[in-house]
């Protein structure tokens, strides 16, 4: 099955693995969760939201803040943690509105004030400019950390996104053409993942099928208990992006004034956008598929030329996407000499 553009959101985190023994495992995961939380994980109260966030390392060492993926957390940058913090790097981790720990906001926000609670946390540990970069939806965010705060900002890494609009290569397509392709994407979504569940454990139970053993304990980072009292794991994230029905998939496409005021502000960000030159060092990384997501080859090939003095990019062939997770060696060494550098 190819991989289509709500899976670009909804894609599991890591590889895949079956535990022996769930409820055994669980317990084990339950424990190794609230101590791996003890001693990197952390919470800012901003005035838009309670942010949580991790970190790793050194904290004199050099800054890089990651921010994750849609439908992803502040763990995803972890199977690669241990290669940064050898190299004195110190490893920040946001779970971003509506991911993770961090609940979204009761009042509509836009992604400058993300930016604003991104700038607030580094106040808070003390950190003057960092290298902040993300993951596909996370790439955007980065943008608008560096749209809003250019003179924090001291490169920018942009995994598989970041560069063009969201949805630009959806937005010149027909309605009736939207319509049949969202409703594809709909049908093939892994339907258990945005269930209601009685336990913490059932829902961990789900997402164990979806996880390499040796990071399950991850597991409990993706699960939340909603108002009624039952557990989720994307149940209610989707709604954020206004691709929780068929209707409002495609007006959030076409019209994207319509939809959420976070939604809009994201869909129409990117380096391209930007109303002025680019500043800082900025490494692209681009994965290009048979069929990708995000065909853009033309736009970053473009992009790097008008700025090759401040842009690398690396292209990862026959690559869907999730650079890190295919090739994590070559994804660590490459944002390592970048850092470094």
């Amino acid at each position: 099955m190819r991989l289509s553009f709500l899976l670009i959101f909804l894609a599991p985190i890591f590889s895949f693995a079956q535990s022996d023994s769930i409820a055994e495992q669980f317990l084990i995961d339950q424990k190794k969760y609230t101590d791996y939380e003890k001693a990197h994980g952390g919470w800012l109260s901003t005035k838009n939201t309670n942010l949580h966030y991790l970190t790793w390392g050194n904290p004199n060492g050099i800054p890089f803040l990651w921010l994750h993926g849609s439908l992803s957390n502040a763990y995803e940058i972890l199977p690669i943690v241990n290669e940064l913090t050898k190299n004195n790097i110190y490893v920040i981790s946001v779970d971003y509105y509506g991911h993770g720990k961090t609940k979204f906001p009761e009042t509509e926000v836009s992604v400058d004030n993300l930016a604003d609670d991104i700038s607030q946390l580094l106040n808070h540990l003390d950190i003057d400019k960092v290298t902040i970069g993300g993951f596909s939806r996370g790439a955007y965010l980065a943008t608008a950390f560096y749209k809003n705060y250019p003179e924090k900002t001291s490169a920018l890494i942009l995994e598989d996104g970041g560069l063009m609009g969201l949805h630009y290569n959806l937005k010149t397509k027909s309605k009736d053409w939207l319509s049949n392709y969202i409703s594809e994407q709909i049908e093939n979504k892994p339907a258990e993942l945005f269930q209601n569940y009685q336990s913490e454990q059932e829902a961990y139970q789900v997402l164990n099928a979806y996880t390499d053993k040796k990071y399950s304990f991850t597991n409990l980072s993706f699960i939340n208990k909603n108002k009624n009292g039952e557990f989720v794991i994307y149940k209610e994230q989707e709604s954020l992006y206004w691709m929780d029905d068929k209707k409002r998939f495609v007006e959030m496409i076409l019209s994207p004034e319509n939809s959420s005021l976070f939604q809009r502000t994201l869909l129409n960000l990117g380096l391209n956008q930007l109303n002025r030159p680019l500043t800082v060092p900025t490494l692209v990384l681009e994965a290009q598929s048979e069929n990708d997501p995000l065909p853009y080859a033309e736009d970053y090939l473009k992009f790097s030329k008008n700025n090759p003095d401040l842009v690398s990019h690396l292209i990862f062939e026959e690559t869907q996407h999730h650079i890190k997770f295919q090739h994590p060696v070559r994804f660590a060494e490459s944002v390592i000499q970048f850092i470094l550098q």
